[in-house]
Protein backbone atom coordinates (compact mmCIF):
# COMPACT_ATOMS: atom_id res chain seq x y z
CA UNK A 1 0.00 0.00 0.00
CA UNK A 2 2.94 2.00 0.95
CA UNK A 3 4.58 1.42 -2.88
CA UNK A 4 1.29 2.42 -3.98
CA UNK A 5 0.97 5.61 -2.32
CA UNK A 6 4.51 6.36 -3.39
CA UNK A 7 3.73 5.59 -6.88
CA UNK A 8 0.96 7.54 -6.74
CA UNK A 9 3.07 10.87 -5.46
CA UNK A 10 5.48 10.31 -7.78
CA UNK A 11 3.29 10.00 -10.83
CA UNK A 12 1.57 13.42 -9.59
CA UNK A 13 4.51 15.65 -8.73
CA UNK A 14 6.06 14.50 -12.53
CA UNK A 15 2.45 15.39 -14.20
CA UNK A 16 2.68 19.32 -12.56
CA UNK A 17 6.48 19.58 -12.93
CA UNK A 18 5.83 18.52 -16.62
CA UNK A 19 2.79 21.61 -16.95
CA UNK A 20 4.37 24.28 -19.13
CA UNK A 21 2.86 27.00 -16.91
CA UNK A 22 3.40 25.39 -13.71
CA UNK A 23 7.10 25.07 -14.71
CA UNK A 24 7.22 28.27 -15.77
CA UNK A 25 5.44 29.77 -13.13
CA UNK A 26 8.19 28.18 -10.76
CA UNK A 27 11.74 29.20 -12.63
CA UNK A 28 9.58 33.02 -13.34
CA UNK A 29 8.98 32.78 -9.19
CA UNK A 30 13.07 31.86 -8.45
CA UNK A 31 14.30 34.19 -10.74
CA UNK A 32 12.25 36.97 -8.78
CA UNK A 33 13.49 36.36 -5.34
CA UNK A 34 16.55 34.73 -6.80
CA UNK A 35 18.51 36.96 -3.27
CA UNK A 36 16.76 34.67 -1.08
CA UNK A 37 17.05 31.13 -2.44
CA UNK A 38 20.84 32.34 -3.09
CA UNK A 39 20.80 32.96 0.62
CA UNK A 40 19.18 29.91 1.81
CA UNK A 41 21.81 28.05 0.47
CA UNK A 42 25.22 30.36 1.78
CA UNK A 43 24.37 30.78 5.33
CA UNK A 44 27.99 31.86 7.07
CA UNK A 45 29.39 28.55 8.84
CA UNK A 46 29.14 30.57 12.25
CA UNK A 47 25.38 31.25 11.63
CA UNK A 48 22.95 29.36 14.64
CA UNK A 49 19.79 27.78 13.38
CA UNK A 50 17.89 30.82 15.32
CA UNK A 51 20.18 33.47 12.76
CA UNK A 52 18.83 31.54 9.98
CA UNK A 53 15.15 31.54 10.89
CA UNK A 54 15.72 35.10 12.00
CA UNK A 55 17.24 36.14 8.30
CA UNK A 56 14.35 34.21 6.58
CA UNK A 57 11.63 35.82 8.68
CA UNK A 58 13.21 39.12 8.20
CA UNK A 59 12.92 38.60 3.97
CA UNK A 60 9.70 37.73 4.32
CA UNK A 61 8.29 40.33 6.88
CA UNK A 62 7.64 43.04 3.86
CA UNK A 63 7.17 40.29 1.41
CA UNK A 64 3.67 40.97 -0.85
CA UNK A 65 2.69 37.77 -1.20
CA UNK A 66 0.02 38.07 -3.14
CA UNK A 67 1.43 40.58 -5.27
CA UNK A 68 4.30 38.85 -6.17
CA UNK A 69 1.39 35.53 -6.78
CA UNK A 70 0.00 37.84 -9.57
CA UNK A 71 3.44 38.94 -11.20
CA UNK A 72 4.92 35.36 -11.14
CA UNK A 73 1.56 34.61 -13.29
CA UNK A 74 1.64 37.57 -15.68
CA UNK A 75 4.97 37.06 -16.55
CA UNK A 76 4.67 33.19 -16.99
CA UNK A 77 1.72 34.21 -19.10
CA UNK A 78 3.49 36.54 -21.49
CA UNK A 79 6.56 33.89 -21.44
CA UNK A 80 4.30 31.25 -22.79
CA UNK A 81 2.84 33.06 -25.39
CA UNK A 82 6.27 34.43 -26.84
CA UNK A 83 7.56 31.32 -26.29
CA UNK A 84 4.91 29.26 -28.38
CA UNK A 85 4.45 32.25 -30.89
CA UNK A 86 8.44 31.54 -31.21
CA UNK A 87 7.95 27.57 -31.72
CA UNK A 88 4.94 28.07 -34.27
CA UNK A 89 6.82 30.60 -36.69
CA UNK A 90 9.93 28.06 -36.30
CA UNK A 91 7.56 25.14 -37.53
CA UNK A 92 6.20 27.52 -40.10
CA UNK A 93 9.36 28.43 -41.80
CA UNK A 94 10.76 24.77 -41.58
CA UNK A 95 7.36 23.44 -43.07
CA UNK A 96 8.16 26.23 -46.24
CA UNK A 97 11.41 24.84 -46.58
CA UNK A 98 10.17 21.30 -46.88
CA UNK A 99 7.00 21.47 -48.37
CA UNK A 100 7.77 24.01 -50.86
CA UNK A 101 11.61 25.44 -51.11
CA UNK A 102 13.21 21.78 -51.24
CA UNK A 103 10.51 20.25 -53.28
CA UNK A 104 10.93 22.54 -56.29
CA UNK A 105 14.88 22.81 -55.75
CA UNK A 106 14.67 18.81 -56.31
CA UNK A 107 12.29 19.74 -59.39
CA UNK A 108 14.95 21.77 -60.52
CA UNK A 109 18.44 19.84 -59.72
CA UNK A 110 17.31 16.63 -60.72
CA UNK A 111 13.90 16.45 -62.17
CA UNK A 112 14.73 12.71 -63.40
CA UNK A 113 14.60 10.63 -60.07
CA UNK A 114 11.92 13.08 -58.13
CA UNK A 115 8.42 14.00 -58.36
CA UNK A 116 6.18 16.03 -56.54
CA UNK A 117 4.22 14.02 -53.45
CA UNK A 118 0.95 15.25 -55.28
CA UNK A 119 1.65 13.90 -59.03
CA UNK A 120 2.96 10.35 -56.88
CA UNK A 121 -0.41 10.24 -55.42
CA UNK A 122 -2.00 11.21 -58.31
CA UNK A 123 -0.54 8.09 -60.31
CA UNK A 124 -0.28 5.65 -57.08
CA UNK A 125 -4.74 6.33 -57.33
CA UNK A 126 -4.68 5.70 -61.03
CA UNK A 127 -2.84 2.73 -60.18
CA UNK A 128 -5.26 1.46 -57.61
CA UNK A 129 -8.21 1.95 -60.34
CA UNK A 130 -6.74 -0.23 -62.56
CA UNK A 131 -5.78 -2.34 -60.55
CA UNK A 132 -9.57 -2.75 -59.24
CA UNK A 133 -10.75 -2.55 -62.91
CA UNK A 134 -8.48 -5.80 -64.13
CA UNK A 135 -10.04 -7.44 -60.95
CA UNK A 136 -13.19 -7.17 -62.18
CA UNK A 137 -12.87 -7.74 -65.48
CA UNK A 138 -10.99 -11.32 -64.33
CA UNK A 139 -14.17 -12.22 -61.87
CA UNK A 140 -16.10 -11.31 -64.81
CA UNK A 141 -14.44 -13.33 -67.56
CA UNK A 142 -14.33 -16.09 -64.96
CA UNK A 143 -18.18 -16.05 -64.31
CA UNK A 144 -19.06 -16.22 -68.48
CA UNK A 145 -16.26 -19.35 -68.61
CA UNK A 146 -17.74 -21.03 -66.06
CA UNK A 147 -21.57 -20.56 -68.17
CA UNK A 148 -19.77 -21.39 -71.16
CA UNK A 149 -18.52 -25.08 -69.79
CA UNK A 150 -22.09 -25.60 -68.14
CA UNK A 151 -23.88 -24.50 -70.72
CA UNK A 152 -21.24 -27.42 -73.17
CA UNK A 153 -22.10 -30.11 -70.96
CA UNK A 154 -26.12 -29.32 -70.93
CA UNK A 155 -25.89 -29.12 -74.83
CA UNK A 156 -23.54 -32.31 -75.03
CA UNK A 157 -26.13 -34.39 -72.59
CA UNK A 158 -29.26 -33.51 -74.92
CA UNK A 159 -27.15 -34.66 -78.34
CA UNK A 160 -28.46 -38.51 -78.63
CA UNK A 161 -25.10 -40.66 -78.88
CA UNK A 162 -26.29 -41.36 -82.65
CA UNK A 163 -26.79 -38.07 -83.67
CA UNK A 164 -23.26 -37.16 -82.00
CA UNK A 165 -21.46 -39.97 -84.30
CA UNK A 166 -23.13 -38.99 -87.20
CA UNK A 167 -22.36 -34.72 -86.40
CA UNK A 168 -18.70 -34.66 -85.75
CA UNK A 169 -19.44 -30.57 -85.52
CA UNK A 170 -18.70 -29.34 -82.04
CA UNK A 171 -21.32 -26.18 -81.31
CA UNK A 172 -19.39 -22.66 -81.59
CA UNK A 173 -19.17 -20.01 -79.06
CA UNK A 174 -21.88 -18.10 -81.07
CA UNK A 175 -24.42 -21.20 -81.12
CA UNK A 176 -23.94 -21.61 -77.30
CA UNK A 177 -24.31 -18.03 -76.48
CA UNK A 178 -27.49 -17.94 -78.02
CA UNK A 179 -28.71 -20.71 -76.54
CA UNK A 180 -27.59 -20.07 -73.24
CA UNK A 181 -29.58 -16.03 -73.88
CA UNK A 182 -32.59 -18.16 -75.11
CA UNK A 183 -32.56 -20.26 -72.04
CA UNK A 184 -32.50 -16.83 -69.80
CA UNK A 185 -34.84 -15.32 -71.93
CA UNK A 186 -37.56 -18.26 -71.39
CA UNK A 187 -36.56 -18.31 -67.55
CA UNK A 188 -37.57 -14.82 -67.32
CA UNK A 189 -40.74 -15.12 -69.10
CA UNK A 190 -42.18 -17.94 -66.80
CA UNK A 191 -41.07 -15.43 -63.88
CA UNK A 192 -42.27 -12.51 -64.91
CA UNK A 193 -39.18 -10.71 -65.18
CA UNK A 194 -38.54 -9.40 -68.67
CA UNK A 195 -39.95 -6.30 -67.94
CA UNK A 196 -37.68 -5.82 -64.80
CA UNK A 197 -34.61 -6.18 -67.17
CA UNK A 198 -36.06 -4.20 -69.58
CA UNK A 199 -36.14 -1.64 -66.73
CA UNK A 200 -32.59 -2.43 -65.51
CA UNK A 201 -31.24 -2.04 -69.49
CA UNK A 202 -32.93 1.42 -69.76
CA UNK A 203 -31.40 2.37 -66.29
CA UNK A 204 -27.65 1.36 -67.44
CA UNK A 205 -28.50 3.37 -70.50
CA UNK A 206 -29.23 6.43 -69.27
CA UNK A 207 -26.28 5.91 -66.81
CA UNK A 208 -28.28 5.69 -63.50
CA UNK A 209 -26.87 4.27 -60.52
CA UNK A 210 -28.84 1.11 -58.79
CA UNK A 211 -29.25 -0.34 -55.37
CA UNK A 212 -28.22 -4.26 -55.36
CA UNK A 213 -31.27 -6.37 -55.85
CA UNK A 214 -31.89 -10.07 -56.01
CA UNK A 215 -32.78 -9.48 -59.59
CA UNK A 216 -29.87 -7.27 -60.39
CA UNK A 217 -27.44 -10.37 -58.65
CA UNK A 218 -28.86 -12.54 -60.84
CA UNK A 219 -28.73 -10.58 -63.85
CA UNK A 220 -24.68 -10.16 -62.52
CA UNK A 221 -24.25 -14.25 -62.03
CA UNK A 222 -25.32 -15.14 -64.94
CA UNK A 223 -23.01 -12.23 -66.89
CA UNK A 224 -25.60 -9.99 -68.09
CA UNK A 225 -24.67 -7.11 -66.67
CA UNK A 226 -21.19 -6.54 -64.67
CA UNK A 227 -21.41 -4.02 -61.59
CA UNK A 228 -19.23 -1.79 -59.50
CA UNK A 229 -19.59 0.04 -56.71
CA UNK A 230 -20.21 3.90 -57.10
CA UNK A 231 -21.32 5.47 -53.15
CA UNK A 232 -24.43 5.34 -50.16
CA UNK A 233 -24.99 1.72 -51.77
CA UNK A 234 -25.84 2.35 -54.73
CA UNK A 235 -24.05 0.58 -58.12
CA UNK A 236 -23.55 1.47 -61.53
CA UNK A 237 -24.09 -1.25 -63.83
CA UNK A 238 -22.93 -2.61 -67.67
CA UNK A 239 -24.38 -4.58 -70.22
CA UNK A 240 -22.13 -7.27 -71.30
CA UNK A 241 -22.09 -8.61 -75.02
CA UNK A 242 -24.60 -11.34 -73.35
CA UNK A 243 -26.95 -8.83 -71.96
CA UNK A 244 -27.13 -6.37 -74.83
CA UNK A 245 -28.13 -9.38 -77.15
CA UNK A 246 -31.04 -9.89 -74.38
CA UNK A 247 -31.72 -6.71 -74.38
CA UNK A 248 -32.13 -6.36 -78.27
CA UNK A 249 -34.58 -9.69 -78.52
CA UNK A 250 -36.75 -7.93 -75.66
CA UNK A 251 -36.82 -4.62 -77.66
CA UNK A 252 -37.68 -6.43 -80.78
CA UNK A 253 -40.55 -8.34 -78.79
CA UNK A 254 -42.01 -5.32 -77.49
CA UNK A 255 -41.76 -3.73 -81.37
CA UNK A 256 -43.70 -6.11 -82.68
Amino acid sequence: MIQNIANSLKANISQKTTNPFLSTFIIVWLIKNWKFIYSLFNFDKDCTLSDKITIIESYFTNYNTFAVFWDCIEVSFIVLIITYTLLSLSRLIVNFYDKIVNPQVYKLTDNSSIILKSEYLKVTQEINRLEKRVEEERETKLRLQNDYESLEKRLAALIKPEEAKENTVLPTSETITNDKIELIYNKLKREGSIDNFYSVCSNILTGQSMKQTEANNFYTEVGLVTSKYYRDSYYTYSLTEEGRKLYDKILIDKLK
